[in-house]
Protein backbone atom coordinates (compact mmCIF):
# COMPACT_ATOMS: atom_id res chain seq x y z
CA UNK A 1 0.00 0.00 0.00
CA UNK A 2 1.53 3.19 -0.94
CA UNK A 3 2.06 5.59 2.15
CA UNK A 4 0.49 8.82 2.61
CA UNK A 5 -0.53 11.17 5.01
CA UNK A 6 -3.10 9.10 6.41
CA UNK A 7 -0.94 6.29 6.84
CA UNK A 8 0.07 6.94 10.47
CA UNK A 9 -3.94 6.59 11.09
CA UNK A 10 -4.38 3.29 9.03
CA UNK A 11 -1.17 1.85 11.11
CA UNK A 12 -3.19 2.56 14.05
CA UNK A 13 -6.17 1.04 12.55
CA UNK A 14 -4.23 -1.90 11.26
CA UNK A 15 -2.89 -2.25 14.97
CA UNK A 16 -5.68 -2.29 16.93
CA UNK A 17 -7.76 -4.04 14.55
CA UNK A 18 -4.81 -7.14 14.84
CA UNK A 19 -4.68 -6.45 18.70
CA UNK A 20 -8.72 -6.93 18.51
CA UNK A 21 -8.88 -9.98 16.26
CA UNK A 22 -6.06 -11.93 18.29
CA UNK A 23 -7.42 -11.29 21.45
CA UNK A 24 -11.41 -12.13 20.41
CA UNK A 25 -9.75 -15.11 19.04
CA UNK A 26 -8.30 -15.95 22.55
CA UNK A 27 -11.51 -15.34 23.79
CA UNK A 28 -10.88 -12.25 25.50
CA UNK A 29 -13.64 -9.40 24.91
CA UNK A 30 -11.94 -5.92 23.86
CA UNK A 31 -14.55 -4.94 21.32
CA UNK A 32 -16.44 -1.45 23.52
CA UNK A 33 -12.79 -0.16 23.28
CA UNK A 34 -11.56 -1.23 20.37
CA UNK A 35 -14.36 0.23 18.66
CA UNK A 36 -13.62 3.85 19.71
CA UNK A 37 -10.46 3.98 19.59
CA UNK A 38 -11.07 2.71 15.87
CA UNK A 39 -13.10 5.41 15.23
CA UNK A 40 -11.07 8.31 16.90
CA UNK A 41 -8.49 7.30 14.29
CA UNK A 42 -10.27 6.87 11.55
CA UNK A 43 -12.68 9.44 12.09
CA UNK A 44 -15.54 7.09 12.54
CA UNK A 45 -14.48 4.99 9.44
CA UNK A 46 -14.03 8.07 6.94
CA UNK A 47 -10.00 7.88 6.30
CA UNK A 48 -10.92 4.03 5.55
CA UNK A 49 -13.59 4.85 3.36
CA UNK A 50 -11.25 7.20 1.38
CA UNK A 51 -8.82 4.57 0.81
CA UNK A 52 -10.55 2.81 -1.92
CA UNK A 53 -11.53 -0.74 -2.21
CA UNK A 54 -8.21 -2.22 -3.36
CA UNK A 55 -6.12 -0.66 -0.53
CA UNK A 56 -8.84 -1.73 1.94
CA UNK A 57 -8.41 -5.49 1.29
CA UNK A 58 -4.36 -4.93 1.64
CA UNK A 59 -5.06 -3.08 5.48
CA UNK A 60 -7.64 -5.97 6.28
CA UNK A 61 -5.44 -8.60 4.56
CA UNK A 62 -2.42 -7.54 6.66
CA UNK A 63 -4.46 -7.45 9.58
CA UNK A 64 -5.65 -11.30 9.67
CA UNK A 65 -1.92 -12.59 8.11
CA UNK A 66 -0.69 -10.84 11.28
CA UNK A 67 -3.00 -12.19 13.90
CA UNK A 68 -2.72 -15.40 12.33
CA UNK A 69 1.19 -15.43 12.79
CA UNK A 70 0.65 -13.80 16.42
CA UNK A 71 -1.87 -16.70 17.13
CA UNK A 72 0.33 -19.13 15.35
CA UNK A 73 3.84 -18.04 17.78
CA UNK A 74 1.32 -18.17 20.88
CA UNK A 75 0.12 -21.92 20.27
CA UNK A 76 3.40 -23.08 19.67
Amino acid sequence: MKLDENSYEIGELQAEMTAYLTAKSLGMESEEDSVSYMAGWTKNGLKFKEMGYENQEKVLDDVVKVSDYILEEIVK
